[in-house]
C-alpha cells in the first residue's frame, strides 16, 4: 500500500459512504458509492 491509502474492512461500510481509488497527485481515478449493507 502506498503512503495515501487507507484500508478499511467491510463490515466498517455503511450505505451511502464514498469509496475512492487514489493515482497520482491526490487525482482519483474510481469513485464508488455503498447503496446497501454488504
Amino acid at each position: 500500500m502506498g503512503v495515501l491509502s487507507n484500508k478499511i474492512r467491510r463490515e466498517e461500510l455503511k450505505p451511502g459512504d464514498h469509496i475512492y481509488s487514489w493515482r497520482h497527485a491526490y487525482i482519483y481515478s474510481h469513485h464508488g458509492l455503498t447503496l446497501s449493507p454488504i
